[in-house]
């Protein structure tokens, strides 16, 4: 079950990468905003793999 913790965390962080910039609590540069965009692309990119990953190797373990 630990998997669905990381993959969770990963989803999570992406969406709270981009509720951070829109809270207004930041004010970050330009390069800065471009930076937590890209970030939480690969992360939200990386939660979709890990899940994909998930799914096709379950019916290899059942």
């Amino acid at each position: 079950m630990l998997f669905w913790v990381v993959i969770l965390g990963n989803a999570l962080w992406a969406l709270d990468s981009l509720l951070l910039l829109v809270s207004g609590w930041v004010a970050p540069t330009a390069l800065g905003g471009s930076f937590v965009v890209a970030q939480a692309l690969v992360v939200a990119l990386l939660a979709e793999l890990e899940y994909t990953g998930l799914r096709r190797s379950a019916p290899l373990a059942a």
